[in-house]
């Protein structure tokens, strides 16, 4: 499987947008990187246990 131009050139301006609107604010006066990152991880580690929590439901 590959990206295409059009996909990469969406994902491009995706990225430059969030940049344009997002970063500047999380960067003044958001939490630092570090902190971030640790929520990034803890909301990964909560959508899969959600996931998981959905797919034993659905077997009940």
């Amino acid at each position: 499987m590959a990206t295409t131009t059009a996909g990469a050139a969406l994902c491009t301006g995706y990225a430059e947008v969030r940049e344009a609107l997002l970063a500047p604010s999380v960067r003044g006066k958001g939490p630092g990187e570090a902190t971030l990152s640790d929520l990034a991880a803890l909301l990964r580690t909560l959508s899969g246990y959600y996931d998981q929590a959905a797919r034993a439901a659905a077997t009940l």
